[in-house]
């Protein structure tokens, strides 16, 4: 809509103009996501088929020496690849667990925020994704159940608890009471059990599991 205003012309969007012009993008934006993650499957496969066509070719020629080097390359990309994908598995599930207290006794808003820095910069966590349990190490905390319990009584945390003066609290998501538990996702679980990293991370993240 457009209106006059002062000798200019001025376009008016209604709310509802607005909500289809944000939903277009949104889905325009997963649309160019969705794109790059094919575009990137591509590649990797493109390169893979050409390493495996570089061995055989140097196989065939006799040349056991880059044969050699050429496998201990296509490994090493593996290596690091898994180790990704392992890391991004463990960061899943640590912010879960952690943005799981901090919607449980946090006061909201920015209390939350600096409930969830706080908590980041007093604790390390890690993830293990053989067993599904995360572990944390702290001056106070040595699990999940000590950090729940120090975060709810300690007067350190006073400030940013629910019920300190703002509204907030609620449960606990991501399972953070028994939390780092097998994968509800029935896919994830048996990705789990079976040491299939790709199909794992397919199943919580929703990347793609490679072939």
């Amino acid at each position: 809509m457009q209106i006059e205003h002062e000798g200019q012309t001025i376009t008016v969007w209604t709310q509802e103009e607005v909500d289809q012009e944000t939903k277009g993008l949104k889905v325009t934006n997963q649309n160019l996501k969705d794109e790059k993650s094919e575009l990137a499957d591509k590649l990797k496969e493109a390169k893979e088929a050409a390493q495996t066509t570089e061995i055989e070719l140097a196989t065939a020629q006799g040349d056991k020496e880059k044969a050699e080097r050429l496998a201990a390359e296509i490994k090493a990309d593996k290596e690091k690849e898994h180790g990704e994908l392992l890391n991004t598995i463990k960061q899943k599930e640590i912010q879960a667990v952690i943005s799981g207290l901090v919607t449980k006794h946090g006061a909201g808003g920015v209390h939350n925020e600096d409930l969830q820095d706080l908590i980041k910069s007093r604790y390390d966590f890690d993830y293990d994704i053989k067993t599904g349990q995360i572990k944390v190490s702290g001056a106070d905390a040595s699990s999940i159940e000590d950090l729940q319990k120090t975060i709810a009584e300690s007067e350190r945390y006073a400030a940013y608890r629910a019920g300190s003066g703002a509204n907030g609290g609620g449960s606990l998501g991501s399972d953070a009471s028994g939390v780092g538990k097998e994968a509800k996702n029935e896919a994830a679980d048996a990705a789990k059990k079976s040491g299939n990293i790709g199909d794992y991370l397919k199943a919580t993240i929703g990347a793609k599991p490679n072939a």
